[in-house]
């Protein structure tokens, strides 16, 4: 497998260490390292992180690009960040999906019987249909800002 790699005097290489050269990258190091259409998690207020992103470059906020130079221009970008969205892989892009909290039913009646043998009932049950409490299923996590590469 070749990929690119950055050697110890800080110079991108081909990883069997040969220099690359501008028709190696078809003059474009850019659009062959991070293709448009990429999200990329930015810690945005981390101390010592520019407060600015790069041109080409936008958070993924449902903001409607208007950038002539941009493939993407007049799409509606994602919207990753407003409704703190995990992000999942898939073949395909776009899906939405999940709950932030689930509750598991519960269903017993007279007739039913415990693993002894026994009726439910002696129990306290009746015959009904219930659920647990909504649980949390959000699991720990670190906050980023999702952005975007469109140029």
């Amino acid at each position: 497998m070749t990929f690119y790699k950055w050697n110890t005097s800080g110079e991108l290489t081909w990883s069997d260490g040969d220099a690359l050269t501008s028709s190696d990258l078809d003059n474009s190091m850019d659009e062959t390292i991070v293709p448009i259409g990429t999200v990329v998690g930015w810690i945005k207020s981390f101390t010592g992180v520019p407060a600015t992103l790069p041109s080409g470059w936008n958070e993924a906020d449902g903001t409607t690009l208007s950038d002539a130079d941009s493939p993407m221009d007049g799409e509606t970008l994602p919207d990753l960040n407003g409704d703190n969205r995990f992000l999942r892989g898939n073949s395909t892009s776009g899906g939405t999906g999940g709950s932030e909290t689930h509750t598991h039913p519960i269903a017993a009646d007279q007739a039913d019987t415990d693993r002894t043998g026994g009726d439910v009932a002696e129990y306290g049950f009746a015959s009904s249909t219930s659920a647990t409490d909504a649980t949390s299923t959000l699991p720990t996590y670190y906050e980023v800002v999702w952005i975007i590469r469109y140029k």
